[in-house]
């Protein structure tokens, strides 16, 4: 993984982007990091050994369910713990259906907003 070349990054917040597989060691490497959030992933494996992962607080890397090792509670076992590849994006399963709604939102709006004005333009006694 080409993370652990950001050796100048301070701020990484990657909560919440649907990521899959386990942590790079590489990002280990980074010296500078004082702020990492990985919460709210589907992250999987041991938590890089090194200075800078375990000094964070358990909350950013919460609600990675198959995640272990120091800082959090649940420790790791060799052989049960499963490493999946490096961190990669999901899919996001809800994308049809949000950009179905939005438009159908839209549409609706603009029904409604000639509907209503395009009758008072149209109805002279409405005008009154």
């Amino acid at each position: 993984s080409n993370v652990g070349k950001l050796t100048s990054l301070e701020f990484l917040d990657l909560s919440q982007n649907q990521l899959v597989g386990s942590i790079p060691s590489s990002l280990a490497q980074i010296d500078r990091l004082t702020m990492l959030d990985l919460s709210h992933n589907y992250l999987s494996g041991k938590i890089p050994t090194g200075t800078q992962l375990q000094s964070f607080d358990a909350s950013k890397y919460e609600d990675n369910v198959d995640l272990c090792g120091p800082p959090l509670k649940k420790l790791c076992i060799d052989g049960i713990t499963r490493q999946g590849p490096t961190i990669k994006f999901q899919e996001d399963d809800n994308l049809i259906f949000n950009r179905e709604y939005y438009i159908s939102m839209t549409i609706g709006f603009v029904i409604s907003f000639w509907g209503v004005f395009g009758s008072i333009l149209i109805i002279r006694s409405w005008r009154h």
